[in-house]
Parts: structure tokens; C-alpha cells; sequence
């Protein structure tokens, strides 16, 4: 009020004693002002910070808000989804930072929100995927991921085709390009081909080989050639425990290595490694395993367990002894199938000891002869039923089938056998091995009557055809004949005079002799194969022929570990997890 009414006018003299007045109402005016304060932030500062508080929950509880935020959330989505359909990594990559862009305001908006957190998580896994691909043999591997972070389909790019395996459907989509790169275009309309069939540089069935000893190996190895997709897992660092494995990729200069497969190294005993494991056994067609009964349920990854993540697997188990019965648990080698088998007790000469053969019969024709039989079995089951199914394949077992020849009649006449005397082990001159001049030998088969006369007449002696079966006297008289007369000649003259007509002889080589021999060589069953660091190498090939999909080396492996972190990218590991589970000792 005093200072309105100064404003009124200048002359002092119309209030001789404003003076005075202004300074006794200065002292009572600053309390009033003090006082005045609490009251007007009661009525006045609080109630409009309160109602921008109501007024911003309102806003963002609105219909307004949320279809805003689901608005960017979309746009984010929509040029994710777009990424993850793009064939050309280097366009994928461009599009992220506006991926990005969405993202920020999105979180901008609602930063503690589930569901952004969920597409958060999907463009890290894409931009991971889209910022490793990296060649190698022809095929780059993508990304496989929906907007859920479930891995459905896998992509890959390999030759001038690019592959599209759908998980769901069990089937492979075929994409002829017209070239890779930025401008990389669809030429053809896909072509559907059913898993587990080869399609162009690639292959579309899996199968996880945890066998590294015996008949494993050898059936994976079948698989592989014939078109499987094969990763073999082994522990980390086998090298340090020892035992038959770490011979399997001896570290020797001129060793080509393991062909037609992948080698990860994973410790299934931690929980990060058996999470990899299933991913991998999710979409597997086979898994072949050669523990002792129950070491695959103590890990965790049996028939029961790996049967839930994947129904329609096919798990084969070799054993020694297989899954039941009171020598499950006992261990054993080719030797120990062989003589309770029954084969080693009818090798040798007669009245001799047993002779061990020259090959792991065993392991490589009653165990993983018959696993990879088993399993292609299952497979073709499968095509019918749609499930999978377990595989329990003891070795020994299979020995016994291979001695059935003998072992049935004696079950149904009681007939007995002794080692070298039965039809085909040496009791007739007819089949037999013998002793060349320069002391080699010449193997002898001639069953059959007109091969054994055409024998006869050869050797000079046609009076014996008649006697072919004859037992006691004559029959010792023809088998001293035949060992007397190969002593006259060398192994390849007599190879040379007996092939002149129909005869069954061969002769018996030894390995450095037989893989110069000319049939090996014209049916590729010894032959060169490509090698990408030695070039080209001689190795033993694909014992089957097959007229559409002939035998081919993919790739090969040549070191433990080799392919751990292609097949972790595959999966979806960035650089930081692989690292992390490289220093936890989890992978090698």
C-alpha cells in the first residue's frame, strides 16, 4: 500500500513523514511475507503439482499412450521382421540402426515395459547373427529365430542356392539365386525337398555323433558319406584325459583329418553345455552314442530327455552287450565280442590256436554296420509313423548274426563244428589259402562244381572233379596235391594262369600291395579326394554306389574343437558368450 501511494507522486512534502512510516512497516511487512509463504504453497504449488501428477498417469495410462507405444513398438518390429527375411547379410546390416532408432523411442516412452524387452532381446540376437556370418566350404550360415526368440528355421547360403530348413514342417525350401551379394534375388520359385535329402552343396539332416572309439565312428562315417550332416561332440580338451579318443586326430603333418563332419568341443556335465546340447539335439534327425548303460541319463541327455526337446529323433546306443541282461554293465573290446560271439573259437587252422583277424570285425561290422542299418531303419519308420525311435544296438549281438550260418544248425540238428574244419575254414582243397614259390599266397574258392572242374583242369588233375565232397583218403590226397603244386609257381603267375578261365582265386595282398591294385582304383573305392590344406589326398572311399547322389567329401576336420564356435553362431551366440563359455571351460 505505501508503495502504491509513493508512486502517486515526488513531493515529500505532502507526507512530512513517509520516512518514518517506511521503516516501522518495513519491520512488520517481512514476517506477514514469511508467513504467507507455507500457506500459499499449501493451497496453491501443491494442488498443481498434484494434478500434473494425475494428469501425467492419465496420459500415460490413456488409449492415446498405449497406441503410441504399441505404434513404435511395431515400427521396430515390422523392420526387424524385415531383416530376418533378407538373404543378404550386408543389406540385413544396413537396416539396424533404424531398428535401433524405434527401439529408443520406445523405451523413451515406457522403459520398464516386458515388451519391449522382448524385441529388444530379438534385435540383439539378429543384429549377433547379421554382424558374424562368415564363409566357410560354401556356406554361410543365418539366423533362425521368430519374433519370440524361438529358433524355427535355419538359413543358409551355399553354392548359387540359398536353403531355407523349416523346423516345423520338416521340410528344406530350395532358392536358386541369381547371384550373392547386395543384389542377390530369388531366380525360381522355391522348390520343396524333403529333409535329409542333399540338395545342391549342402546337406539338411543332422546327426550328433558323441561315439569317438569302434563302431561309432564307423557307422557316422557311413551316414556322412551317404549325404548326414554330422557334428561330432567330444568333451573339451580330450587331449588332457587320454585314452583311444585322442588318437582319433593324431597331429601328424600328412593326416587329412575326419571328412564329412563338424567337431565342437562340450562339457555336458554344466548346465550351459547340455542348454547347447538341446538345442542342437531340437532339430537332429539322429544321435549315436556308445557310453556304458546309464552315462547318458547321469548327463542328462538320454533317449527320455532328448525325446521330449524332439520326437521324432532317432537314438541309436552301441554297447558292448547292449541295454539289458547281466553283461550290460560289463566293459569290452572287439576281441572279448568276438569270442563270446563264437567267431574266434572257429578261427584258425584246424587242431591251432585261435587266430585273431586282421580287422576289428566286431566294431566295424556286427556294431556299426549294423547301427547305421538300424538307424536308416528308423529313419524309413519315421517317414510312415512320423516318430522317432530308440536304436539299441549291442555288438555282440551282431557277431552271433554273423555267425548264424553256423550257429542255426546246430540249434536245429545239434551239429558241432571245430576251428578250421568246416566248409569254408579249410576242410576241402577247394577253399583254401596256399603257399606260392616266393612265399606269398593265393586264395582258392571254388564252391561251385564247374568252377572247381575248371580248377582241376588247370592244375592238371581232372580226375578230381568227381571227388569234390569226398571225405577221409581222397580228400587229404587233393589238398596235398594243391599245396605241392602252388609251391611251383609264383603267386601272380598262377593268378595269371587261373584266371583264364572261371576259377575263384585271388591273390592275397598286403595292404601296401593292395592299394595299387586296378579294380580299387577304377571303382574310387581307393582314390584322391580334395583336401583344402593338402590339396588332395588318397583315402579309402564310399564303399556304396549310389546313381542320384553319389559319394562327395563336404569338408574336413581336422583338430578338436575346430568347428565349436561356427556351430555356437549358428545357434545364436554373440562373441561375448562364446568368450564367456571359453574361459568357464564349457566349450573348446
Amino acid at each position: 500500500m505505501f508503495d502504491n501511494l509513493r508512486e502517486l507522486s515526488d513531493d515529500s512534502a505532502l507526507f512530512p513523514e513517509s520516512e518514518e512510516l517506511e521503516d516501522e512497516t518495513a519491520d512488520v511487512e517481512e514476517p506477514a511475507r514469511r508467513s504467507l509463504w507455507p500457506l500459499l504453497v499449501a493451497l496453491v504449488i501443491i494442488p498443481v503439482l498434484i494434478g500434473a501428477l494425475v494428469f501425467a498417469m492419465w496420459w500415460l495410462r490413456s488409449p492415446r499412450a498405449e497406441a503410441q507405444f504399441l505404434q513404435t513398438l511395431d515400427g521396430a518390429t515390422a523392420i526387424l521382421d524385415e531383416i530376418d527375411s533378407m538373404p543378404d547379410p550386408n543389406a540385413a546390416l544396413q537396416r539396424l540402426p533404424a531398428a535401433q532408432e524405434f527401439l529408443d523411442k520406445a523405451r523413451a516412452m515406457r522403459p520398464d515395459d516386458p515388451r519391449l524387452d522382448a524385441v529388444e532381446n530379438r534385435y540383439q540376437q539378429l543384429s549377433d547373427r547379421v554382424e558374424q556370418v562368415e564363409p566357410l566350404y560354401g556356406v554361410v550360415p543365418m539366423w533362425d529365430f521368430n519374433q519370440e526368440g524361438q529358433s524355427l528355421a535355419r538359413v543358409v547360403v551355399g553354392g548359387d542356392s540359398l536353403y531355407v530348413l523349416d523346423k516345423g514342417k520338416n521340410e528344406v525350401y530350395r532358392l536358386i539365386m541369381s547371384s550373392l551379394g547386395d543384389s542377390a534375388q530369388p531366380a525360381e520359385q522355391p522348390t520343396v525337398v524333403k529333409k535329409g535329402q542333399q540338395v545342391g552343396d549342402h546337406v539338411v539332416s543332422d546327426l550328433l555323433d558323441m561315439a569317438w572309439v569302434g563302431p561309432g565312428p564307423f557307422c557316422a562315417n557311413i551316414l556322412g558319406d551317404l549325404g548326414a550332416d554330422i557334428i561330432k561332440i567330444h568333451e573339451p580338451d580330450p587331449e588332457r584325459r587320454g585314452g583311444l579318443v585322442r588318437y582319433a586326430l593324431p597331429d601328424i603333418p600328412t593326416f587329412p583329418g575326419l571328412r564329412n563332419c563338424r567337431i565342437m568341443g562340450l562339457d555336458l556335465k554344466s548346465e550351459e553345455g547340455r542348454s547347447s546340447f538341446y538345442e542342437l539335439a531340437e532339430t537332429a534327425d539322429v544321435l549315436i552314442e556308445s557310453f556304458r548303460p546309464g552315462v547318458m541319463k547321469r548327463l542328462k541327455v538320454d533317449y527320455k530327455a532328448i525325446k521330449k526337446i524332439n520326437p521324432g529323433i532317432v537314438y541309436a546306443s552301441v554297447t558292448s552287450y547292449g541295454q539289458d541282461g547281466p553283461y550290460r554293465d560289463v566293459p569290452g573290446h572287439d576281441i572279448n565280442y568276438i569270442s563270446l560271439g563264437g567267431l574266434l573259437g572257429l578261427t584258425g587252422a584246424c587242431g591251432g590256436e585261435p587266430v585273431i583277424p586282421g580287422t576289428l570285425i566286431a566294431d566295424l561290422a556286427a556294431g556299426g554296420m549294423s547301427a547305421a542299418i538300424g538307424i536308416l531303419g528308423a529313419l524309413m519308420a519315421r517317414e510312415k509313423t512320423g516318430r522317432g525311435q530308440f536304436v539299441d544296438v549291442s555288438i555282440t549281438d551282431g557277431v552271433v548274426a554273423l555267425m548264424s550260418m553256423w550257429i542255426n544248425p546246430h540249434l536245429s540238428y545239434g551239429i558241432g563244428y571245430q576251428r578250421g574244419d568246416t566248409m569254408f575254414t579249410g576242410r576241402y582243397a577247394w577253399y583254401n589259402v596256399y603257399e606260392t614259390k616266393e612265399g606269398k599266397h593265393i586264395s582258392v574258392g571254388a564252391f561251385e562244381p564247374w568252377f572247381y572242374a575248371n580248377l582241376c583242369q588247370l592244375l592238371g588233375r581232372e580226375d578230381f572233379v568227381e571227388h569234390q565232397f569226398d571225405e577221409g583218403e581222397k580228400r587229404d590226397e587233393i589238398l596235398r596235391y594243391f599245396k605241392k603244386t602252388f609251391l611251383a609257381k609264383t603267386r601272380d603267375e598262377w593268378v595269371e594262369i587261373l584266371r583264364q578261365k572261371d576259377t575263384c582265386v585271388a591273390p592275397v595282398y598286403s595292404i601296401e600291395e593292395m592299394v595299387s591294385d586296378p579294380q580299387l582304383l577304377a571303382r574310387g573305392i581307393i582314390g584322391e579326394m580334395p583336401h583344402p590344406v593338402l590339396g588332395r589326398v588318397k583315402q579309402v572311399g564310399s564303399m556304396l554306389k549310389l546313381s542320384e547322389s553319389p559319394f562327395q567329401v563336404r569338408n574336413w576336420s581336422m583338430r578338436f574343437g575346430q568347428h565349436t564356435e561356427e556351430i555356437l553362431r549358428e545357434l545364436g551366440c554373440g562373441k561375448s558368450r562364446i568368450k564367456a563359455l571359453r574361459e568357464a571351460g564349457v566349450i573348446s
